[in-house]
């Protein structure tokens, strides 16, 4: 699938009072170790994701990402039929916790997907995770570089793969389809906050 734009960024727009009001939400609740989906199963694999996790429901920390993966979706000229927001992951890494290659793009058609792993909410069902949106709640670490990655084909079928360094500082949000693959570099000090949501619609055509 060609694309104009690989990503698109917000430069700080999350106020300093709504991440406060996210991380004070979740400082009481148990981060698991993150998941994997493998055979439509989500299991701990420490060589492709060592990092913890928690999702949370409820409509505020959505609403910090609506009027942007909107904005995005339609300046990028992607104009992908979005119709519903996934629960609001809370990633958290510790030094050398890092989140290798990997993309986000799951169907949850014909009972498809590792749905029973996020929500039971019927709006899940026969969906797509079309775009995917992040944000830093933190800055006081070093590492934890966010790259995308991108096929670009050549001639005679080759092809060579290009990495995309995004500057993703403190307020901003990103917003890149959920077919992209990208990674998180290790942690070499301290602890990184983020946070991301998955952008669902009817399946690509």
């Amino acid at each position: 699938m060609n694309l104009n734009y690989q990503y698109w960024t917000f430069n700080n727009v999350v106020s300093d009072e709504a991440r406060n009001r996210v991380l004070t939400g979740v400082q009481d609740k148990p981060f698991k170790k993150g998941l994997v989906i493998k055979d439509g199963k989500g299991i701990v694999d420490k060589k492709a994701r060592d990092n913890t996790a928690v999702f949370v429901g409820g409509q505020f920390s959505r609403d910090i990402f609506i009027p942007y993966v909107n904005g995005a979706n339609k300046s990028s000229g992607w104009n992908y039929d979005i119709d519903w927001f996934e629960d609001i992951q809370i990633a958290k890494y510790g030094v050398n916790e890092y989140y290798g290659w990997h993309h986000d793009a799951m169907s949850y058609t014909n009972g498809a997907g590792p749905y029973h792993l996020l929500s039971c909410h019927e709006n899940y069902k026969g969906k797509e995770r079309k775009l995917t949106a992040v944000t830093l709640l933190s800055d006081d670490f070093s590492g934890g570089e966010f790259e995308l990655s991108h096929h670009v084909f050549g001639d005679n079928n080759t092809t060579k793969i290009e990495v995309l360094s995004v500057d993703l500082s403190l307020g901003d949000i990103l917003v890149f389809p959920s077919f992209l693959w990208h990674r998180v570099k290790p942690i070499t000090s301290g602890i990184r906050h983020s946070m991301q949501v998955w952008c669902l619609g009817p399946p690509f055509k």
